[in-house]
């Protein structure tokens, strides 16, 4: 059980990453300060460094930790819906593009940056932030228990899953946006899986 105190902690982390979120749309990361989070945020910059050290530090911390927030969630509501594990798995998928666009592609691409030199000194970084890759794993278990799905080198299909997520969001970033991920990553989704059913 979470106390006040820490949920108290993770919700004033959370104003301060959206307020960054909703500038960084308006005006662009390198246009705004930490005196601008803050203010938009409602809280003191002593606030900022108490859970921060920079902008980027922000964004490293709480991007995964929101993504990981979000699909923990769509996960519990899933798990209480009669669908398929195939459907819930490309449910699952299609909501990590939604995120990405929901962040936007600046916020997203600086969560690539921070996230691939982190791995530079922590080998696996990555794996460790994304907690809800085991609810992945666990669909498309699932999925191939219940016959969904073909193949059954589920290790090697869960990579070549994982790689088409990130290729396609870093050719988002790499486009600047310049695409709708949500209908492309649709696309993708289905053509993933239509020669595995």
């Amino acid at each position: 059980m979470v106390n006040k105190r820490t949920q108290q902690k993770i919700a004033t982390q959370q104003k301060i990453f959206a307020a960054a979120v909703q500038l960084t749309k308006e005006h662009g990361f390198t246009h705004i300060s930490i005196k601008d989070i803050v203010t938009a945020a409602h809280v003191s910059t002593g606030t900022f460094y108490l859970y921060f050290k920079s902008k980027q530090d922000l964004i490293s911390q709480v991007y995964y930790d929101h993504l990981n927030q979000t699909m923990q969630a769509l996960l519990t509501r899933l798990a209480s819906q009669s669908m398929s594990p195939l459907t819930k798995l490309q449910t699952l998928v299609a909501a990590e593009f939604e995120f990405a666009a929901t962040m936007g592609v600046e916020i997203t691409t600086r969560a690539f940056i921070a996230n691939l030199d982190a791995n530079l000194t922590a080998p696996g970084n990555h794996f460790q932030q994304r907690t809800f890759t085991t609810g992945l794993q666990a669909e498309l278990h699932a999925a191939i228990a219940a016959g969904e799905i073909t193949r059954t080198d589920e290790a090697t299909l869960f990579l070549e899953l994982e790689t088409m997520v990130r290729g396609l969001m870093l050719s988002w970033c790499f486009a600047n946006g310049s695409f709708a991920i949500q209908t492309t990553g649709k696309q993708m989704i289905h053509d993933f899986f239509a020669p595995l059913v």
